[in-house]
């Protein structure tokens, strides 16, 4: 799950509110048909939103933190099991409404539905709190309302809210998705309906669409609550399967009398008593259908027992493995990664029938976005097609060659590289291929990677589409790709190959030399799939950010056409701007703006020139001066009052060129100063030597100066009143301590002071906070590669069980947390902390 008061005696104001913050009026779905219904829906997302959030809480682990919410008085706060983690006892801090923070504990956890419990030590005290509701009710096209704290909580920032659609009320894996937008820290946090009463609870999100979000329903929750209180776990801590907890029991489910037996048998596995083991995993399999799990486990054991025979008892119990490992195949098992690591099945790991098994199985699991590769033979020539992929389902069959792509005759494989990463393929794409002398026409669909690649020892990046999935992913010209996931890149055909193998929703590293170094980049070819057959799913058009919804801001924003110009930077749209005088001023974003920058902007299909005359860097505002008029413009009045502030939940249109709405959503937060966070001052940060306190009728009236420093030697003096810094004008010493941060660490500023009745302007140079103290400037970073990892220790089926993930460190960002069992790094296998 991104960066955005109340003062901290609201949680004691908040006592004496012993209901449920829900409100009475009906939860049914909103029907939005035209601006009034807009009108209407934003109206109740400000009514839920003023009831609820006083009950949603952030929750700090050693490690991590996410979001959760309180759902009794006393303290019971309902989160993600991926948050809390899944051990009892484990202690924590929970972050209130209004930024006060209370000692917790770990209870309750599912494995399968991510679900965590967490109770607050309130110290007798009653707490706002939130009713479960009923998440089988949820409908597609429902309006959900998330609440969380997006990257942690964060000091003078409540829960954050956003508002959006139920995609579909159930994936296949028994998640509800809906398109309000959330992030990392989101976790765990809850997801309400139009009731107030908490429906879901926030789970993951899609890699390359932020509107696509899995949230767990709470049915299953509100049965397994008093278990959860007993600090009672369900399923296997550290192999995660989210969301198969609400699936229909699976064919060849154990009985409750065969659970036992099962039991026995891993237990006699993992004391190796193999011929026990092996005798109770016999009589579980005589049964025609079993899960992949059970028969997974037998051919463990029946792999290990097989060392200690001899001859034909030792071929027959190896068979008996290989056999058991085709049925889990069968039966949906599919992790080939765990089965090429797990030390059970080395006596089998040589036999050719296992190394099959690996790779059929491999093939099996993979839902590839395309699923077939080519080579140069004589013409473009498939080389494989993967067994149920999107190019075996088209039609396409190995041996077939391409001839013609989009009109196109192809003589090289660098061509079809150009259309499988850079451009794509659609159905309406064009291809004529041959087969055994006869043409025969393909119907493809591959997204666009959204890059021109090229080179030998690996696939160079030399240009991206900008806001395509590359460019989205993080990847930059002249970064050289040299592997994906596992497989080596040697070239750009190599690379086209693996990326039309890569799962077509799930996250693969690719990794790239990027100058000296070498980096890992997520990447994930989303196709935007909700998951399921589909059916049910709401159309894309009446999504929140679909054209139904857009479309209905038309009549309000119909005199805004004119008004807003897209900017251009070396050749390239970067931001827009809005014109706000008829003389030529502009707004835009300063940090997509240089000082002696040309900047271009696009009347149309007309060019025209503008220049920088002003910025304020604390705010990401520039002022563009142009050399011209504007018949339309806008104007921006200071509020006269809090109330002027758009509340929570209002919604906003952001607005193109065209004067159409590209996007719109819901105000997220109250207006907040976020340089009012209380943090470690930055040892290479610019230096004054000052304090300073606020100033009446505005400014920051100097307390204290310490000699030699650049405040005293630009001659700034006790009682003098900062009015300006760098040309803003300051308004209290929280914004000059801003402006100050906001400067290079050796920059020269001009300062305007008044010193009793004069105004004088003064030239500071700053300097680096540790120089001006006299201790040595630590760097910015150890120059050595750290992951921040630490207390690895030998796991009990393999690889390193992870002791502690340091806070904000790479490790932490990439999602991995303490307990995780920790299999490689580039390869190479981990099994303490020394590797």
């Amino acid at each position: 799950m991104r960066r955005w008061l109340r003062p901290a005696t609201t949680f004691v104001l908040l006592l004496a509110l012993l209901a449920p913050l829900c409100v009475s009026q009906s939860a049914a779905p909103q029907p939005v048909k035209s601006f009034d219904d807009l009108a209407a829906l934003q109206q109740r997302v400000r009514q839920i939103s003023e009831k609820v959030r006083p009950a949603v809480v952030g929750i700090r682990m050693s490690s991590s933190s996410g979001s959760g919410c309180f759902i009794s008085e006393d303290g019971w706060v309902a989160t993600a099991g991926h948050v809390s983690g899944s051990k009892p006892g484990t202690k924590c801090r929970v972050v209130l409404y209004g930024g006060e923070m209370l000692d917790a504990e770990v209870f309750g956890w599912h494995e399968a539905m991510d679900y965590g419990l967490v109770k607050a030590d309130t110290k007798g005290q009653k707490v706002p709190f939130c009713a479960l509701g009923d998440s089988k009710k949820v409908v597609s096209g429902e309006w959900l309302i998330a609440m969380g704290h997006p990257l942690g909580p964060e000091p003078g920032r409540d829960a954050v809210v956003r508002a959006g659609r139920c995609l579909i009320p159930d994936n296949g894996r028994g998640m509800v998705v809906m398109d309000a937008p959330v992030i990392s820290g989101d976790s765990g946090g809850p997801v309400f309906n139009l009731g107030g009463e908490i429906v879901a609870i926030n789970q993951s999100i899609q890699t390359n669409n932020v509107f696509i979000n899995n949230v767990t329903p709470v049915a299953l929750y509100k049965e397994l609550l008093a278990q959860f209180k007993e600090k009672k776990g369900f399923g296997n801590a550290g192999a995660p399967s989210w969301g198969k907890g609400m699936a229909p029991q699976a064919e060849g489910a154990l009985t409750e009398a065969e659970r036992k037996i099962y039991e026995q048998a891993v237990r006699a596995l993992q004391e190796k008593n193999l011929k026990r083991s092996c005798e109770l995993f016999e009589e579980l399999l005589k049964a025609p259908k079993r899960e992949g799990e059970v028969l997974y486990n037998a051919a463990c054991a029946f792999s290990l027992y097989s060392a200690e025979l001899k001859a034909k008892q030792a071929e027959e119990f190896a068979d008996k493995a290989v056999t058991a490992l085709k049925r889990a195949s069968e039966a949906g098992w599919r992790d080939t990664t765990h089965a090429s690591q797990d030390p059970d099945l080395n006596p089998i790991r040589e036999r050719k029938d296992f190394k099959e098994w690996i790779e059929h199985t491999r093939k099996l699991s993979l839902k590839p976005v395309l699923g077939m590769t080519t080579r140069f033979a004589q013409g473009l020539r498939v080389d494989e097609v993967l067994p149920g992929s999107p190019a075996e389902k088209a039609g396409v069959q190995v041996g077939d060659i391409i001839e013609r792509i989009g009109g196109q005759k192809i003589e090289k494989a660098t061509q079809w590289a150009e259309w499988a990463i850079e451009k794509g393929l659609t159905p309406e794409t064009e291809i004529k291929a041959k087969r055994a002398g006869k043409r025969v026409d393909l119907k493809l669909s591959v997204p666009s990677f959204g890059a021109n690649v090229f080179g030998q020892g690996g696939a160079r990046i030399v240009d991206l589409v900008e806001g395509g999935l590359a460019f989205n992913a993080g990847f930059k010209p002249g970064d050289v790709i040299i592997k994906v996931g596992d497989t080596k890149i040697e070239g750009v055909v190599d690379f086209a190959n693996a990326m039309m193998l890569l799962p077509a929703n799930e996250e693969t590293l690719l990794e790239v030399k990027r100058g000296f170094a070498r980096e890992t980049i997520k990447f994930s070819y989303s196709t935007g799939d909700v998951g399921g057959d589909g059916k049910g799913a709401l159309p894309r058009d009446d999504w929140k950010q679909g054209a139904n919804l857009l479309k209905l801001w038309d009549a309000k924003l119909a005199g805004s056409a004119g008004v807003v110009f897209p900017v251009k930077r070396a050749g390239k749209q970067v931001a827009f701007a809005t014109a706000v005088s008829a003389d030529g001023y502009m707004l835009t974003k300063a940090s997509e703006v240089d000082d002696g920058d040309k900047i271009e902007l696009l009347d149309g299909a007309n060019v025209f020139e503008a220049n920088l005359v002003a910025r304020d860097d604390r705010y990401d505002v520039a002022l563009l001066k142009a050399k011209r008029s504007f018949s339309k413009f806008v104007t921006f009045t200071a509020p006269a009052t809090a109330a002027d502030v758009p509340p929570i939940g209002t919604l906003v249109a952001s607005v193109d060129a065209r004067g159409k709405a590209i996007a719109h959503g819901f105000v997220a937060l109250p207006a907040y100063d976020t340089d009012k966070i209380v943090r470690e001052p930055d040892p290479n940060g610019p230096f004054v030597g000052i304090n300073a306190q606020d100033a009446a009728g505005g400014g920051a009236e100097v307390t204290t100066i310490t000699p030699g420093m650049p405040g005293d030697k630009a001659g700034l003096k006790s009682g003098d009143v900062v009015l300006k810094f760098a040309g803003q004008a300051v308004a209290d010493w929280t914004s000059l301590m801003a402006m100050i941060q906001s400067q290079k660490a050796d920059a020269t500023v001009e300062v305007e002071v008044r010193r009793g009745t004069e105004t004088v302007k003064l030239q500071i140079t700053l300097m680096p906070r540790a120089q001006a103290l006299g201790q040595a400037a630590p760097s910015k970073g150890t120059g050595k590669p750290e992951l921040g990892i630490f207390g690895v220790t030998a796991g009990k089926q393999g690889g390193g069980t992870i002791g502690a993930v340091r806070a904000g460190s790479p490790a932490e960002l990439a999602g991995i947390q303490s307990g995780e069992i920790l299999l490689k790094i580039d390869g190479k296998p981990v099994t303490q902390q020394k590797d």
